[in-house]
Order: structure tokens, then C-alpha cells, then sequence
């Protein structure tokens, strides 16, 4: 077939058209999704708000308290104010699972960019490093060879449990990936019911979660990550969840509180902090959680304006308070948990102990990445990463030949 100058003037003129329509196409979906975002964003805030009130029970909190377990102490005010703690810290516990989930969600349909993984590896890097010079030269931190060590390799020697899962679960998520967009739909359910199995924790030792990792593996991750993306992927109702993740609530705290019961009364001993597994009845309790935030309708506001902003943030409050160094000041030394319990405005003074060190934490970053970006550290790291993204895909093709 002939093509005149004129038709080929007419392709060029169309093609400029679909690409203009294309472009506002994707502009159009593209406000829609940052619209449904906020719904993950005030999922993502709150879990990370429920971290740090985590971190106040078990580093401060249940290290200084004893409650007897009969007689009239049963009725004192250290006696409700315990059972509160624990409600308060069952719910909290779910905003670990719920930020893998948040991951999975969104990376599942996402191709594998290096620049995503490495910019984690330097915030993570700089807080470790960066608290650790600083506590050194404000002398409440005494120099050691080998605690400087950790900070330099903060992934490889476990200085953040969670981080190291979560770099491995981001080093391995383009497998998962392909794995999930080459299987069906009951493959991939199979899959999840088989992972379950070896992940999950309902009854002492049954399935075999604690035998393969338990809830601090890299197993679990993966795990919560393959349940997010088969929501993405295949839950199309945006049904509310909300009445189903409080039944969850209220079965996995019914279990957890008669367990300690038990154990109380059979062993004689006093009360004491019953832990919640996250790979327990607690998943399903994150899981209808996370369903019921998904399905939300947020109208634009002030508030959600704010927590859009306030997002991306949140990984360095974990980064920075529960810094191994950090929370041994926070806990032991600034927010003294001692004596709370008997507090007539201890869940008042308990969430405010945690927002101010939310808020600390969230300006911290701020300052951080104001400072990476007019120093151009953001450019270099994105332009290193694209370099060696494209020697390995290069090496790639090149064995693959």
C-alpha cells in the first residue's frame, strides 16, 4: 500500500489527538485514585499511630506493673485500667499486618523499580546512623565498634525486625508478581490456603505458623502481602466490613482474655499481659479492618487534605522511635509508664504521650526530606538506581541469550 504526504500528515494529526486524549484519560484516572487514597492514607496514619501506642506498652508500660489476681483488687482502678490497656492493645496490634497489606495492595500490579527499594535502604540507613552520631555526641550513647556496625548495616543485623522482613518482602514482591498475574484465580486461592497453613497460628502450634517463622518471618510477609494483591486483584465488592472486623475483635479478645484467665488461675499467679500474635485470630481481625477502610467514601476535607500530606511520613516514626537506642530514653527516662496504671487519666495521658512523639517524629522527616531534596540527594540516588537497574537488565538479556 502507497501512503501520500497527505495521509501521513493526517496519521500525524490523529495520532497527536489520541495521544492529548490519552494523556487526559490517564489525568482523569489519575485524580480518581488519588481521591480513593485517602481511604490507605488514614489506614496508613492510624497504623502507624497504633505502632507507637504498641511501643508504649511493651517497652514502658507492661515492664512496670503487677496486678494480684483475686480479692478485692479485682475491682481497683489498676485493675480496669489494665483491661482497657489491653483492648486498646489487641486493636493496636493490628497496624503491623495492616501496613504490609497496604503494600501488598498496591504493589502487586506495580513493575519492579530499583530507585522504590533504594531510597527505603537510605532512610533507613540515615536514622540509624544519624540517631546513633547523635545520641554518641549528646553523651547518652558511648561509642562501640560494634554498635556502630549495626547502625551501618542497620537490614543485615536486624536493628529494625520489621524493616528487614520488609526489604526482603520488596526484594522479593517482582516473583510474587509474576507468580500471581500467570496463575488463576483458584490457583492462587489454593496458594493462599496452603500459605495459611504454614503461616498462620489459630490454637497453640496449630496450623504450623510458629514452627515455619512465626509472625516476626519473612514468611508472614509474604503472606500478607499474596492477601492484599488476591483483594486487589479479586475482592470486587466494596461492601463495609466494619460489623465483621468487630466480631473479629471481640473473638480474638474473648480467646486471648479467657487463655490468660486460665493460666491465672490454674498456675496461681498474678495477672499479667497476654500477647497477640499477629499470625493469630488477629489476622482476620487486621484483614476485615483493612476490607472495611478499602471500601470507605471520604469526602475531601481539611483533615483528609491533612493526612494526605502526613502519609508519606510515617515509616520514620518507626524508624526514629523505636530506634534500639532511641526507646530505652523514650520509655525508661521521658515518658516514665511507672505507677500509670493507678492514673485515673491514664488512657488520656497515654495517647497524648504518643501523639507528641507521632508529631516529633513526623517534623523530624519533614526536615529530612526538605533536606534531600535541595541538596539534590534525591536526584543522585534515583539516577544511581536507574544506572544499575539498567546494568542488571542488560546482564539479564545478555545470560537469557
Amino acid at each position: 500500500m502507497v501512503w501520500s504526504g497527505k495521509n501521513v500528515a493526517f496519521r500525524k494529526k490523529n495520532s497527536r489527538k489520541m495521544a492529548i486524549n490519552t494523556q487526559d484519560i490517564n489525568f482523569t484516572h489519575y485524580t480518581v485514585t488519588q481521591k480513593r487514597l485517602i481511604n490507605f492514607d488514614l489506614l496508613r496514619v492510624t497504623a502507624m499511630f497504633g505502632i507507637v501506642v504498641l511501643h508504649y506498652f511493651t517497652h514502658g508500660l507492661y515492664k512496670h506493673f503487677e496486678i494480684y489476681s483475686g480479692g478485692a483488687m479485682w475491682w481497683s482502678l489498676s485493675t480496669y485500667n489494665f483491661i482497657m490497656s489491653e483492648i486498646v492493645y489487641e486493636i493496636c496490634h493490628i497496624a503491623v499486618n495492616c501496613y504490609v497489606m497496604i503494600t501488598g495492595y498496591f504493589m502487586i500490579t506495580k513493575p519492579f523499580k530499583l530507585n522504590r527499594l533504594t531510597v527505603l535502604w537510605v532512610e533507613v540507613l540515615f536514622y540509624a546512623v544519624g540517631l546513633y552520631a547523635v545520641l554518641c555526641c549528646m553523651g547518652f550513647q558511648t561509642f562501640r565498634v560494634k554498635e556502630l556496625i549495626n547502625a551501618v548495616f542497620p537490614i543485615t543485623f536486624k536493628e529494625y525486625w520489621f524493616m528487614t522482613n520488609y526489604m526482603g518482602l520488596l526484594i522479593f514482591a517482582p516473583v510474587l508478581n509474576v507468580f500471581v498475574h500467570h496463575v488463576s484465580k483458584s490457583k492462587y486461592l489454593l496458594t493462599l490456603i496452603g500459605l495459611g497453613g504454614i503461616s498462620l497460628t489459630l490454637l497453640v502450634k496449630f496450623p504450623l505458623g510458629d514452627t515455619f517463622g512465626g509472625s516476626y518471618g519473612l514468611l508472614w510477609f509474604i503472606f500478607l502481602y499474596l492477601v492484599a494483591g488476591y483483594v486487589r486483584l479479586y475482592a470486587k465488592s466494596m461492601n463495609h466490613y466494619g460489623r465483621k472486623a468487630i466480631v473479629a475483635a471481640v473473638i480474638t479478645f474473648t480467646y486471648h482474655g479467657l487463655m490468660a484467665i486460665l493460666i491465672s488461675v490454674f498456675h496461681g499467679t498474678n495477672i499479667t499481659p497476654f500477647g497477640f500474635s499477629y499470625n493469630g485470630f488477629l489476622f482476620f481481625f487486621s484483614l476485615y479492618v483493612f476490607l472495611w477502610a478499602r471500601g470507605l467514601t471520604i469526602k475531601e476535607n481539611v483533615m483528609t487534605r491533612c493526612l494526605v500530606k502526613i502519609a508519606p511520613y510515617t515509616l520514620a516514626v518507626y524508624l526514629i522511635s523505636d530506634n534500639v537506642m532511641v526507646r530505652k530514653i523514650l520509655w525508661e527516662e521521658i515518658f516514665v509508664c511507672q505507677g500509670m496504671l493507678n492514673d485515673s487519666l491514664f488512657i488520656f495521658k497515654m495517647l497524648t504521650n504518643c501523639f507528641i512523639i507521632f508529631t516529633i517524629c513526623i517534623c523530624i522527616d519533614w526536615c529530612r526530606k526538605k533536606i534531600f531534596e535541595i541538596s539534590g540527594i534525591n536526584y543522585i540516588i534515583r539516577l544511581i538506581s536507574e544506572k544499575i537497574e539498567c546494568v542488571i537488565k542488560r546482564a539479564v538479556i545478555t545470560f537469557d541469550s
